[in-house]
């Protein structure tokens, strides 16, 4: 055995066993290899009366300890993946996590959910139109834009109250205006409405600014007839002028100040299809989360 800048070179030279005994030789071989699997300082001849001499020793020893060795790297490399789990975990962004700069994500401003109006007799596309008493939240007024607008009518899908624009004959649209506030609808604002849109009808967001223009998102939203939750960002849009009495869209409105909006809504920029899996749209539940601007 030889010492090299710290390294350990061994060199075994073994003889052949004689009747159960190991000649010197052998004894270097056996404390030399016992050494290797963490075995220094026990005495080879008395492991050799321990486990019957010979060769045998050596062997037994090696696959004991070589097991034990083999259990506890298992056991390391299970710890350091369950570590590296964890500290991966910590490490990944919660859900909601806001970009760079961002305001953090502000309340509930406004909600509303539906009910249906008053009436006598069985249910009329008459007799279940469009009135404030179908609003439930006593801040919130709510206004529709359109030339047939009047025939919006509410409707019950899904154990909710909707809007329903089937019977418009013109192009609608449906905002709602907190009482109280302007609305803030930058960067963190968010408008969450369960919405369903048949065939190839779509939605558009729209907003009415505090300079009392009306205008319309290039953002569309279609659901293929499924009710839908859907989220809305308002950032990064391109807005166009509306015309508030027939809905229909102008010219490109560049860098609107969305920081004090008056109205936010939904457009629908075609007219219904009537009655039957045709062109409409359906607006139920909405929730808005926006921080205010005083009036």
């Amino acid at each position: 055995m030889q010492h090299r800048d710290g390294a350990i070179e061994v060199r075994l030279h073994v003889g052949a066993s004689r009747g159960g005994e190991v000649d010197a030789s052998e004894d270097i071989a056996a404390g030399t290899v016992a050494c290797m699997v963490g075995l220094c300082g026990r005495r080879p001849r008395e492991e050799q009366a321990q486990y019957g001499g010979g060769y045998g020793f050596i062997e037994r020893n090696i696959s004991r300890e070589w097991s034990s060795i083999s259990a506890m790297r298992a056991a390391l490399t299970i710890t350091a993946l369950a570590l590296w789990t964890l500290t991966s975990a910590a490490q990944a962004p919660a859900p909601n996590t806001q970009k760079p700069g961002m305001r953090p994500r502000p309340p509930l401003l406004l909600s509303e959910a539906w009910k249906m109006p008053p009436y006598t007799g069985e249910q009329t596309d008459e007799n279940t139109r469009f009135s404030p008493a179908v609003v439930t939240n006593p801040n919130l007024e709510v206004k529709l834009y359109g030339q047939n607008a009047a025939v919006v009518r509410a409707a019950v899908h899904e154990e909710r109250v909707d809007l329903w624009n089937g019977l418009a004959s013109s192009p609608v649209a449906v905002t709602l205006r907190d009482r109280r506030n302007y609305l803030d609808l930058t960067d963190p604002a968010r408008l969450r409405w369960i919405v369903r849109t048949n065939a190839i009808h779509t939605l558009n967001p729209v907003v009415r600014l505090a300079d009392g223009r009306l205008i319309v998102s290039d953002r569309t939203i279609t659901t293929g007839g499924e009710f839908l939750s859907v989220e809305i960002a308002f950032s990064n849009m391109r807005w166009y002028a509306l015309d508030a009495a027939k809905v229909i869209v102008g010219t490109e409105v560049r860098g609107p100040d969305l920081s004090k909006v008056d109205e936010v809504g939904l457009a629908m920029l075609v007219p219904g299809g009537g009655h039957g899996i045709a062109g409409s749209a359906n607006l139920s539940n909405v929730e808005l989360f926006a921080y205010p601007v005083a009036r």
